[in-house]
């Protein structure tokens, strides 16, 4: 239904007249809002019924997770946010721990991997797809864009799942995706690879969107360098990419969300986005609803520590009407 939305909608200015951002892409943005809560009801049925604060909590992640309708961006931050709402909605919905609790009673972790594997391969991949479609049709800028030196403009998590599945099937093997003298992407290859893969797939979308006569050592180097390393390495050196580069920088992961399926409990019981605190914004102190951690700012790794990390809370600014949604949700 998104990407039958998406070719419904299409756009309404040429390239010439705007470089990047489509503005048909606010009006698909608010389909997407207004259907989201059905999406997310009817994805759980017939085996759940979730409640109605998590199917609210869920359908904000879930358009969070493509891209931002008022700088008319899409970028890793939201890539993220869908992992976010696949976690929130298997948490909700009980799948995860059916999953587990399938692999304890077959004594096999088979059940589980495989669950896994439809999440990664098809589920995401659906959503990459769905994503590559609103890039293209809106001409979504890239958000953050380090340039030449980003994986990629848009995703990161495609690449990485990708990788693991190469991995999986034989860790040693080198990625060979450039051409023997080294110079260039193997085109031919990858076209070959495509098929079924998440990082061929993405290597393919990437060539197609990188016009002009710049060989592929120049317009990304990051994954050029990758190109004669094993699979396990390959996937080893993008996770550190994502956690450096995405889950470690403050300007990225602010624009997460937090609530109750997906919680900020470092901040303790008392701080807005904790487990357990109020995020109904009309019951919530009106200078809590939007909280920046002052410096120095804790990333999400030194979080996971404990109570002790630093976290004093202060009002943030409002910077523009885009940050401001009134989901009920908190961001850092």
């Amino acid at each position: 239904r998104i990407r039958r939305a998406i070719d419904e909608t299409p756009a309404v200015t040429s390239r010439a007249q705007r470089r990047f951002g489509d503005l048909a892409f606010k009006t698909f943005y608010a389909w997407l809002a207004r259907e989201a809560a059905t999406l997310v009801a009817e994805a759980a049925r017939p085996a759940v019924s979730l409640a109605d604060d998590d199917v609210a909590e869920l359908a904000a992640y879930l358009c969070r997770s493509f891209g931002d309708p008022g700088r008319l961006d899409y970028g890793t931050g939201h890539e993220t946010a869908f992992v976010v709402f696949l976690k929130c909605f298997l948490h909700a919905s009980g799948s995860s721990r059916m999953a587990d609790d399938r692999a304890t009673t077959n004594h096999s972790l088979a059940a589980a991997e495989a669950f896994g594997d439809d999440l990664a391969l098809n589920v995401f991949g659906d959503y990459v797809e769905a994503c590559r479609r609103c890039q293209t049709a809106y001409r979504l800028e890239p958000a953050g864009s380090r340039g030449v030196w980003a994986l990629d403009d848009y995703q990161c998590l495609a690449f990485l799942f990708g990788s693991a599945q190469h991995a999986v099937e034989d860790d040693r093997a080198p990625a060979a995706f450039c051409t023997p003298d080294g110079r260039d992407l193997d085109r031919d290859s990858v076209r070959r690879e495509r098929p079924g893969s998440l990082f061929f797939d993405g290597l393919a979308y990437l060539a197609d969107a990188k016009t002009g006569n710049a060989p592929f050592r120049e317009h990304s180097p990051v994954l050029f360098a990758l190109s004669r390393k094993p699979w396990r390495a390959v996937n080893a050196a993008i996770f550190q990419y994502w956690d450096a580069e995405v889950l470690g920088t403050f300007v990225v992961a602010r624009h997460l969300r937090f609530g109750r399926l997906f919680s900020a409990d470092w901040l303790g019981p008392s701080m807005p986005g904790s487990a357990g605190a109020v995020l109904n914004r009309s019951s919530a102190p009106e200078e809590e609803e939007n909280i920046v951690l002052a410096e120095p700012v804790c990333s999400l790794e030194d979080a996971r520590e404990g109570p002790d990390v630093p976290t004093e809370v202060v009002p943030a600014a409002v910077e523009d009407d885009h940050d401001v949604e009134g989901d009920g949700l908190v961001r850092l």
